[in-house]
């Protein structure tokens, strides 16, 4: 991968870094459509909000609901998306 992913979160200190290459990474690949970018940070980072991304989806599926964990996922997307589309 491009960036090390945080091990721990920096505000809450929950443990995340297994969760993102293990599960977060994986079905993130495995999504069929990835066009569907993270319109704002806000409205992914919110565990309430209806209309979620991909991203926003799969971070509620892995049990990944604080706010602060939810960002240290989000802004890491870039350097991941980057990479995925250059496997296919």
């Amino acid at each position: 991968m491009a960036c090390e992913f945080e091990v721990r979160c920096k505000s809450c200190n929950k443990v995340i870094g297994g969760r993102y290459r293990n599960l977060y990474y994986d079905k993130l690949k495995m999504e069929p459509t990835l066009d569907k970018l993270v319109p704002t940070v806000m409205e992914e980072i919110n565990p309430d909000f209806d209309n979620k991304s991909v991203q926003g989806r799969i971070l509620d599926e892995i049990g990944i609901k604080l706010i602060c964990c939810r960002k240290i996922f989000l802004t890491h997307d870039e350097a991941l998306l980057a990479e995925i589309n250059s496997q296919h």
